[in-house]
């Protein structure tokens, strides 16, 4: 399969899911935001939720990384070559934000783990 077969494939799925998962983590930054700052405290339990959803974000968003690493060796190995095409800089752009989506998921775990009430 070629490289530029391989990008199309994951291109609209890649895109796909990092809008889905960027859209996902926003609300449980806000939800986690309302609930620190929410007269009376937080919700009992609200930290273990929102601590839970975003450790699974950041786990799917940990697993494609790692899933489409060969078609990132692909794409850079195309680089310089007749087969490099511009959506190649597209596709690496969508892939590389999955590193600070994934860094701000555990950032909002963490907030989240701070919240749990004291013992």
């Amino acid at each position: 399969m070629s490289a530029s077969q391989q990008v199309a494939d994951a291109s609209s799925v890649l895109g796909l899911l990092l809008a889905i998962v960027a859209l996902f983590t926003a609300a449980l930054s806000s939800t986690l935001q309302s609930e620190s700052t929410r007269q009376g405290g937080p919700h009992r339990g609200a930290w273990r939720r929102i601590m839970g959803l975003a450790l699974a974000l950041a786990v799917i968003s940990a697993a494609t990384l790692a899933s489409l690493t060969a078609v990132v060796r692909v794409v850079l190995d195309a680089h310089g070559t007749s087969a490099w095409q511009p959506a190649f800089w597209v596709f690496l752009l969508v892939y590389l934000l999955l590193l600070p989506l994934c860094a701000w998921q555990v950032v909002i775990a963490v907030g989240a783990l701070r919240m749990r009430p004291k013992r």
